[in-house]
């Protein structure tokens, strides 16, 4: 894998069309992929996030504002030199993917699933930045927001009529932590970079499994293990998560996969490829 130093929300349901967004602070979001229509709630489901919130529907959750520490301290086991530790300002609330994007619901957008690891509720694999933003228009961020048309995303704002994108690693590092400054999201740190049981609740990755039955299995089913305090699954582990920041031509992803060592799946860990590459290593998830 390519190395690289870069510097850089009792429920309450209201059911609308979505011709626009219009700020909502419910702390959930969900959208039906087909029909297009927006729920929005203040809990999630008593019964749970059923498969449907994995295949039919997106569901996101509302990150408010706030400021924190962005990279690791020099102490860190694992730690990288490219993990400067600095404090960012989130300055505005958004929405954040509670799962990686399913091969479901890649296909009902898109209408493909180009996953070597298939399962409808596992995430969408062999994905680069460039087919989920699109290589003309998309690939020219932070110049612009554009995206094509022919692109996921491009075609997930068509359909929704909503401004979706990949998440700044800020956003992504801020929304993985929900509030811990430790390796892991669960407030532990690591005491082994390869196998590690404060991670193993948290994610598939090499030292649980992920190695083992990489020939066969690939990743997991979205949100099998446990959540961070914000309710968002998978932030450590399953795929690592392309996002918005780098420059064009080399772009970030974040979390480490189901064959990354411990380390890697740190919650400042930061690596990237090519923004053309694809691998069934590699998938994301979306903001708002």
């Amino acid at each position: 894998m390519k190395k690289f130093f870069l510097f850089v929300c009792a429920a309450v349901f209201v059911s609308v069309f979505l011709t626009g967004f219009v700020e909502n602070k419910a702390k959930y979001m969900a959208i039906d992929l087909s029909s297009g229509e927006v729920t929005y709630m203040d809990t999630e489901p008593q019964e749970g996030w059923s498969d449907a919130y994995k295949t039919a529907k997106l569901v996101l959750r509302r990150i408010v504002a706030g400021t924190f520490i962005m990279g690791s301290p020099t102490n860190e086991l694992g730690r990288f030199n490219n993990e400067n530790s600095h404090e960012v300002t989130i300055n505005r609330p958004f929405y954040i993917g509670v799962f990686e994007i399913t091969q479901k619901q890649y296909q009902l957008i898109t209408g493909c699933d180009p996953s070597e690891f298939v399962g409808d509720m596992k995430p969408v694999q062999n994905v680069s930045f460039l087919d989920i933003r699109g290589s003309e228009k998309g690939a020219a961020w932070p110049s612009n927001e554009d995206v094509d048309d022919h692109s996921f995303l491009g075609k997930l704002r068509a359909r929704s009529k909503m401004n979706f994108d990949l998440p700044t690693e800020a956003q992504w590092e801020y929304a993985c932590r929900a509030g811990t400054a430790t390796a892991l999201n669960n407030g532990t740190d690591l005491a082994s970079i390869d196998k590690d049981g404060n991670l193993d609740t948290l994610g598939l990755y090499a030292g649980n499994g992920g190695l083992e039955i990489w020939k066969s299995k690939g990743p997991t089913t979205v949100g099998s293990y446990q959540p961070n305090a914000w309710g968002l699954y998978d932030m450590h582990g399953n795929v690592w998560e392309w996002c918005l920041s780098g420059k064009p031509g080399i772009r970030v992803f974040r979390g480490g996969c189901w064959r990354s060592r411990a380390g890697n799946c740190r919650a400042a860990r930061r690596d990237g490829n090519c923004q053309g590459n694809a691998s069934a290593l590699y998938g994301f998830r979306v903001v708002l």
